[in-house]
């Protein structure tokens, strides 16, 4: 089971941390996506998915790219 599905069943609010298309654009370093890649985004499609991973899974295909998490920075003041 999904680690979203859980949350959701316990009515818990579920969001993923920076899973979305406006902070992968924003990462300093990305990579092209595999053929591997493409494939699991494929499957993925077909499955529902939280808009917010809709969103995501739509601009990685349209632009080809991947990112980490960890290449996220925050400034801290």
């Amino acid at each position: 089971m999904d680690i979203c599905q859980i949350w959701l069943a316990n009515d818990l609010e579920w969001t993923p941390w920076c899973m979305d298309s406006k902070s992968l654009s924003g990462l300093p370093k990305r990579k092209k996506l595999t053929e591997d890649d493409l494939n699991r985004l494929e499957r993925l499609r077909m499955q529902p998915l939280p808009n917010i991973l809709q969103d995501l899974n739509h601009w990685m295909m349209a632009n080809g790219e991947k990112g980490e998490q960890e290449g996220i920075s925050f400034n801290e003041n």
